[in-house]
């Protein structure tokens, strides 16, 4: 296979620029645009070095963990770039504030100690915290002594333009090399900006500065110091922020904001203040967003309430509203279920589940392969998994939650790539960009429908080998083209019949969660299909997977729970 070269990685990174300054003009002021078109004019070993310090967690460097082979030495090349203003080398601030000396490792900061006179701790926070001590000027020459550094200035342009370009913060540029060299292809999706996720910059500055604050509340979750200002803010933002239109709340900055309330709340708990950490959920609960959210929330409230003996009838109402919502996934609402339950509030929704035969199967334990252990078949030592469907007669497959994602992906391949508003950003997208969210059905209520009378009508066999005749190759979320033969899907498929499109359909009531924690194994048992789900010694159904096993039986699937016990090998005795 061609290896991704150093070309490959700023070519498209100059796609994602040049198209952000040609497609998103508005949300870009002329002072990014100049220093975009900056970047683009520097020499290519300059362009080159800086998307790699880019790409990097920074936003300080090393000098001498500056290594790449297609730039050499990057002394000289750094001096070009600082020349042009895109980085500082050893600047002032990072000696002051400690940044420079936080990327020393413990046995430099230990024998800079000891060269001091110091006591050398063995801990790097203690060094540190020791080093910070020293009189600045002490530091600073010594800290040059040891290596230059190199930082990073504004790059708000380049993440603007990037995020403006793939339509969240978390980029992928490997795509565009895959399809640079020819190793993957991607749906055209039409692309339009008639429903722009961000209408103006100052939606755009408002996400990426939400985020940014959740990130610091993230890092601080444990300093109160510095969490609890970040909360305060989050919590105004959040109570104030407009309600955006369906297609625009994956970048709605207010959920960012929910994410540094439910952060502060588990943080009041931790150091026992239940009564505080209640108020920050009930903040989420009647102002979040997220239906993930409100279950996170409407779980731990109701634990905090259970503990301080406060007013559990309030819970009721904060939480009716969102269990009634269809963007709310099974799992959350079976917790929420559950927590209500606990407190007295409502039925215990265990009661109802419905639950898989279970079967001991005694196998001979092999030792392990990292964390995974390993079990005999004949002469070889497998996974579990593979031991078990040995055992069972060896026809099916172990898929996991993937042979179904696979189904899933083939069946409703139109449904997933429906260009719907917002949807998709850039060309080299997987699926659309709510696929994980609660949105996801929601917004696609009437294709999901409509798809669904057109498969009950169908020949499942031959829609799987249609779809992916027409589609072999072509990215698609959750569809693994090497995983299982053609020949298994469709005969799964077709032996399945309608239970599988009662399957396929609560997968699509949320891709993102419910494809998770389908049985392990797909096997054939006297020419019918049977899930099984394989649990090793002290290995107990997740909620994730004992709410599948309701929802199969309920569809008239066949499942069992395999218990896997150990036995003594022949050398033991």
């Amino acid at each position: 296979m061609p290896e991704i070269s150093p070309d490959d990685t700023w070519r498209t990174f100059e796609t994602v620029m040049e198209t952000a300054l040609d497609r998103h003009t508005r949300l870009l002021s002329v002072a990014d645009r100049g220093r975009i078109r900056a970047l683009l004019a520097e020499p290519p070993p300059a362009r080159r070095l800086f998307v790699r310090l880019l790409d990097r967690q920074g936003p300080l460097f090393r000098v001498s963990r500056i290594r790449y082979v297609e730039i050499g030495d990057p002394v000289p090349v750094l001096e070009r770039l600082a020349a042009s203003g895109f980085v500082r080398i050893d600047p002032p601030d990072a000696f002051a504030d400690g940044s420079a000396l936080a990327l020393l490792t413990v046995p430099e900061l230990r024998a800079l100690a000891k060269d001091l006179g110091l006591p050398a701790p063995s801990l790097k926070p203690d060094c540190l915290a020791l080093l910070a001590t020293l009189p600045p000027e002490v530091r600073i020459s010594r800290l040059r002594a040891i290596d230059r550094f190199v930082a990073l200035t504004d790059t708000q342009a380049f993440s603007l333009a990037e995020v403006a370009f793939f339509g969240d913060r978390h980029r992928d540029r490997k795509a565009f090399v895959l399809a640079a060299l020819g190793r993957a292809s991607w749906m055209t999706v039409p692309l339009t900006d008639a429903d722009p996720l961000f209408p103006t910059r100052a939606d755009l500055v408002a996400y990426l500065a939400s985020a940014a604050r959740a990130d610091a509340a993230w890092m601080a979750s444990g300093t109160e110091a510095v969490l609890g200002p970040l909360a305060e803010a989050a919590k105004v933002d959040l109570a104030c922020r407009p309600a955006l239109p369906p297609h625009r709340r994956r970048v709605d900055p207010a959920r960012y904001d929910e994410r540094v309330c439910l952060l502060a709340g588990r943080a009041r708990e931790r150091a026992g203040d239940a009564k505080k950490a209640s108020e920050w959920y009930r903040v989420v609960l009647e102002h979040g967003r997220t239906a993930d959210g409100a279950a996170q929330a409407g779980d731990r409230l109701g634990l905090c309430l259970a503990r301080t003996g406060g007013p559990v009838s309030d819970l009721r109402p904060l939480l009716d509203p969102w269990l009634a919502s269809p963007r709310l996934h099974d799992p959350a609402r079976f917790r929420l279920a559950l927590r209500l339950h606990r407190l007295g509030l409502g039925p215990d929704p265990r009661a109802d589940l419905r639950a898989p035969p279970l079967f001991d199967l005694t196998l001979e334990p092999m030792g392990h392969a990292a964390t995974k252990a390993l079990w005999r078949v004949g002469s070889k030592a497998v996974p579990v998994e593979l031991a078990v469907l040995e055992a069972l007669g060896g026809d099916g497959v172990w898929g996991e939650n993937r042979i179904w994602s696979t189904l899933f992906g083939l069946l409703y391949w139109e449904v997933v790539f429906a260009p719907l508003p917002g949807a998709f950003q850039h060309p080299f997208q997987e699926g659309p960009l709510d696929f994980d969210t609660e949105d996801f059905a929601v917004l696609r209520a009437d294709l999901l429908a409509a798809r669904n009378q057109a498969l009950r009508a169908a020949d499942l066999d031959a829609e799987v080998r249609s779809c992916w005749a027409r589609r072999h190759g072509t990215r698609c979320r959750g569809v693994t083209w090497d995983l299982v033969p053609l020949d298994r899907l469709a005969r799964a498929a077709a032996d399945m019949g309608p239970a599988l499109l009662a399957l396929l359909g609560r997968i699509a009531r949320h891709p993102g969660r419910h494809v998770q924690g389908l049985p392990d194994l797909l096997v054939w048992s006297e020419g019918r299909p049977v899930l099984v789900e394989v649990k090793g010694p002290g290995d107990a159904p997740s909620v994730e997977q004992a709410l599948w096993h309701d929802a199969l039986l309920r569809a008239g699937v066949s499942v069992r729970i395999v218990r896997v016990r150990p036995r003594a090998s022949p050398e033991a005795g």
